[in-house]
């Protein structure tokens, strides 16, 4: 439809339809019926936690309690889920660098003449330098203590 609310050709929507059908189970008259799982809880770990690991969980609400001769409803215990969410460890200690300096000539090699990598001449060759710093998350630069 455009935004006018008409019907306008299939051929002028580009990306494929979305599905207009979709599979689902049809509880037997009297039976418990059982809506979707939810979307996963946030997870219960982040870094400034203790724990190594967190937890999410999700459930599914009963829609309709069974008749007396339906199938009856699961144990509350199965209208719930559990999963491990973020268990990789969190990095505590990291390194923060500066950007690079100027390329400054080394006079440790000078190589008249010679070929830079990228195939243009280059008189000596040069260094470039920059500050790196071990830092703690959430706390700033470590301190060496020898």
């Amino acid at each position: 439809m455009s935004s006018a609310g008409e019907e306008v050709p299939v051929s002028e929507c580009e990306a494929p339809s979305p599905p207009t059908e979709v599979p689902c189970e049809r509880a037997c008259p009297g039976d418990c019926v059982l809506g979707s799982w939810g979307s996963w809880s946030p997870c219960s770990h982040s870094c400034g936690s203790k724990s190594a690991e967190g937890r999410q969980s999700r459930s599914r609400p009963v829609l309709a309690l069974p008749a007396k001769e339906g199938k009856a409803c699961p144990a509350p215990s199965a209208l719930e889920e559990w999963r491990v969410c973020n268990e990789h460890p969190c990095m505590l200690f990291y390194w923060e660098a500066s950007p690079w300096g100027p390329c400054i000539q080394d006079t440790s090699m000078n190589l008249n003449g010679t070929s830079s990598w990228n195939g243009t001449s280059a008189c000596a060759m040069g260094v470039q330098i920059r500050k790196a710093t071990c830092m703690k998350m959430n706390s700033g630069q470590v301190i060496n203590k020898r």
